[in-house]
């Protein structure tokens, strides 16, 4: 009887456990097959959803679910302007919408922007960033803002994208009454990576000062396009001043079509050098260009300022600031997803460069990609003679490296001089000891008298195959 209650109680248990997260008593709303279309596709112009994708067994999804919970409270009851409306989908029971969305981690989180700031109703965003009801909300606040804000100064700018971690596309015209709609077409789609803003003409050179550096554009004879990085960025690193960058171009050049300027600004998304988290990196290892990226330990300074250093001097090399962008991020708190490329936190700071929309290739070299010769190491990447590595190849022998050779290798570097001479000598010792064993057991692979070695395999057999016999017949 006992033995029958304590199974019962490890059913129950169980059964808690692969239990769903709760959204009962909660403005979050239950989405299936049936009513998605008719409540997210088909919702009112100026309503948004953010809907939430996850299964049962995921324990990310049920971290994340309560977060998600309380910023759907949180939103109501501070009563913002626009109505968006939280969902929830079990994507084990609604495995036909899961295939629809092209869903396949848990937990996604989507959101359809409200249908007069998309250009179509189909069209949705994938949140990339950290899943806390704090940066939820924020991401909420800033899809819900318009595509395109016009502003009339640029203290009117920098007050409404001061907490903005994206860049800023901003459109300098000359004529107020041009033609905007590819620009506004072009901010629908990247509505989830950028701030955009029509700048007014009288402003414009104030902006030209504000970039201060020569760049291409007259901003006081022709319509300018730039993107500049945040205006206070936020970094858990300590590296001195840090300044706004800025990527421009003439409008005439890159604005011919919506599809040129969405890949105009694709590849000067990231202008500058990054602090790289949750929040960007995404979009980062997202693009065109190839992705520089510094690993640095926050609590080196030193070396942080080296590593900032070198980055920035490697931004403002033309040729390299066309082909890469440049990102550092917190080696140690990304310990464990940077130790697939074979970096340890006791090796930092180290570089690694992903390659542009093919996140399975990548160059990593500790001689070669070093922090103190960046611009030398990516010269190598830009002429061919440092090859891409790809992830997908050396899955095996990337973990035999991170147990086995990464280790060592830091060892060594600790104490080179005793480490080479104690394997020297274990080395010596290693073939003495082979030879004789092999010499006592009969396998003389070293052949000294001439015999062929299969020949003396083949007596040996013979040999042990006439004492299984004899055992046998005893």
């Amino acid at each position: 009887m006992f033995l029958i209650l304590i199974c019962l109680f490890s059913i129950s248990v169980q059964l808690c456990l692969s239990r769903p997260p709760s959204t009962s008593n909660s403005a979050v709303v239950k989405l299936t097959n049936d009513n998605f279309d008719q409540l997210v596709v088909n919702r009112q112009p100026e309503e948004a959803w953010i809907v939430m994708f996850h299964v049962s067994w995921c324990k990310a999804c049920k971290k994340t679910m309560p977060e998600f919970v309380a910023a759907s409270g949180s939103w109501e009851s501070k009563g913002r302007g626009t109505t968006v409306r939280f969902g929830e989908v079990e994507c084990t029971t609604n495995k036909e919408l899961r295939e629809r969305l092209d869903v396949h981690s848990y937990p996604t989180i989507m959101m359809w922007a409200a249908a007069a700031q998309s250009s179509g109703r189909a069209l949705h965003y994938t949140y990339n960033g950290v899943r806390t009801q704090e940066a939820l909300l924020d991401y909420v606040e800033f899809m819900t803002r318009e595509n395109v804000e016009k502003v009339n100064s640029l203290q009117e700018m920098e007050a409404r994208s001061e907490r903005d971690t994206y860049s800023r596309v901003i459109l300098a015209p000359r004529d107020p009454k041009a033609d905007h709609s590819s620009f506004e077409e072009v901010a629908s789609t990247l509505k989830d990576q950028h701030s955009f803003f029509i700048l007014a003409p009288e402003a414009a050179s104030d902006l030209s000062a504000y970039i201060g550096r020569p760049h291409s554009c007259d901003f006081n004879e022709e319509a300018c396009l730039v993107i500049l990085s945040p205006s206070n960025p936020t970094s858990t690193f300590e590296v001195g001043d840090r300044r706004t960058y800025a990527k421009v171009a003439r409008a005439s050049e890159v604005m011919s079509s919506a599809a040129t300027m969405q890949k105009w600004i694709d590849g000067h998304a990231f202008p500058g050098v990054w602090t790289l988290d949750e929040s960007n990196s995404a979009n980062f290892l997202r693009g065109p260009q190839d992705a520089v990226v510094v690993a640095a330990d926050p609590e080196t300074i030193d070396r942080n300022q080296q590593a900032w250093s070198e980055l920035e001097r490697a931004f403002a090399n033309e040729t390299l600031a066309e082909h890469f962008r440049f990102g550092i991020l917190d080696g140690a708190y990304w310990a464990s997803t940077l130790s697939n490329w074979g970096i340890h936190q006791y090796d930092l700071p180290r570089v690694i460069v992903f390659k542009g929309n093919e996140p399975d290739l990548y160059w990593e070299d500790a001689d070669e990609l070093r922090v103190g010769s960046l611009a030398q190491g990516l010269d190598l990447i830009l002429t061919g003679r440092l090859e891409p590595r790809n992830r997908r190849d050396n899955v095996v022998l990337n973990r035999l490296a991170n147990n086995l050779y990464y280790p060592v290798r830091h060892f060594v570097s600790q104490s080179s001089l005793h480490l080479i001479g104690s394997l020297l000598t274990l080395l010596v010792l290693l073939l003495v000891v082979t030879r004789c064993i092999y010499e006592t057991c009969g396998l003389i692979f070293i052949d000294d008298n001439g015999v062929d070695t299969e020949e003396q395999i083949e007596k040996i057999r013979a040999i042990a195959a006439a004492e299984r016999r004899k055992k046998k017949q005893q």
